[in-house]
């Protein structure tokens, strides 16, 4: 995005903007550290398409206030499927990188108890430069007194596995009327765990469970993709790539990651034999992947001794 262009920024933050933008600017970073979590291995064009036209999400896509909790056990590709979202929204936003970065901001800026604008002084900062500039917006936001989400058109908040944070009992209580609450778009993932059931028992809901074929479909273009663009697997024969399809098929049971750890396996075989014995003794289940996982590391570390 240009900065300098943008008509949406006022001139007296146009400084401070560029600099979060900028190419080696922290937004640019944690871009950068957020696309490490979910490897572009497991992103493919086409997949999880199939979100956007079920009933649940087109209604809440629909509404400035809405509520929809993504849920299935651990693997099935529930990140895939929250991080599709979040490009669908990103395409459709016409809401410029000042208005987020300016709602973000505020948001700071009002958790405080004192005017502690005032009180910053850095080495080298100039009092007319990036200081003024955002000491101007805390007053102008003050006295329009708005809230932080009317700077954003319908903004959107995305919870991707909400059940892996240490205390999520605590928030999931919190997370019930905070759609309605601070006006804005929720979508939450997760595992289906008991207390996280219970506090959102009637509110939309979005089972992977009730959607096999279409994680069936997806999984099959995931295969196909990574037989087609993956350097070592594009060598292999098409009737062993067609068997690799039908066996990781017929025992996937919709896990995107187990689908991945076995393409994994099989990528490390070096003989056509290896990846047929292989094929023929899949584990079944994650937690048998894992627990073989971990005793072939137990068992590199023995041949290192």
């Amino acid at each position: 995005m240009d900065i300098e262009k943008d008509p949406c920024l006022p001139d007296n933050l146009r400084g401070v903007v560029s600099k979060l933008m900028a190419e080696n600017g922290p937004i640019t970073k944690l871009h950068g550290e957020l696309k490490k979590h979910l490897p572009d291995d497991l992103r493919n064009p086409g997949t999880g398409r199939w979100i956007f036209y079920t009933d649940e999400y087109k209604t809440w896509n629909t509404l400035d206030h809405a509520f929809l909790w993504l849920n299935s056990q651990p693997g099935y590709g529930k990140t895939i499927l929250a991080s599709s979202v979040i490009d669908e929204i990103q395409d459709d936003r016409t809401t410029s990188a000042a208005a987020v970065l300016r709602s973000l901001v505020v948001q700071l800026l009002q958790q405080s108890q004192d005017n502690w604008i005032t009180e910053i002084r850095e080495p080298g900062l100039q009092e007319d430069g990036d200081l003024t500039s955002l000491r101007n917006l805390w007053q102008q936001q003050y006295d329009a007194k708005l809230h932080p989400t009317d700077l954003v058109r319908r903004p959107v908040l995305v919870i991707d596995a909400l059940d892996e944070c240490k205390d999520y009992p605590n928030l999931v209580g919190h997370l019930v009327n905070l759609a309605e609450d601070a006006r804005l778009r929720l979508f939450v993932t997760g595992r289906s765990e008991p207390d996280v059931q219970d506090a959102f028992y009637d509110l939309p809901t979005l089972s992977l469970k009730d959607s096999a074929q279409q994680m069936k479909a997806d999984i099959c273009a995931h295969i196909t993709e990574q037989l087609k663009t993956q350097k070592k697997l594009s060598y292999l024969s098409d009737a062993l790539k067609e068997t690799i399809l039908e066996k990781l098929l017929e025992k996937a049971e919709g896990m995107f990651r187990w689908v991945q750890y076995q393409l994994d396996e099989i990528t490390a075989c070096k003989r056509r034999i290896d990846i047929e014995a292989a094929l023929n003794n899949l584990p079944a289940g994650l937690y048998e992947t894992y627990d073989r996982i971990i005793q072939a590391i137990k068992q590199r570390g023995r041949s290192d001794e």
